[in-house]
């Protein structure tokens, strides 16, 4: 029985989660801006003095 409700519950979850993402799509709606520390743009950081080398001159690991 208890099996029987959680498969239950499981399909109206999914379900749900269907209609409403059918219902985003349909309404077209903007998904909402990306917070300020999750921003796309690219920073390099400068060169750390301390970055340990191999022979070859590649950079491996560093202290930040």
């Amino acid at each position: 029985m208890k099996t029987a409700v959680a498969i239950y519950l499981g399909c109206a979850l999914m379900a749900a989660w269907a209609i409403l993402r059918a219902w985003d799509h349909l309404t077209r709606r903007e998904p909402p801006p990306l917070p300020r520390h999750l921003d796309t743009e690219i920073v390099v950081q400068p060169w750390d003095a301390y970055t340990v080398t191999l022979a070859d001159g590649r950079g491996t690991f560093s202290r930040n």
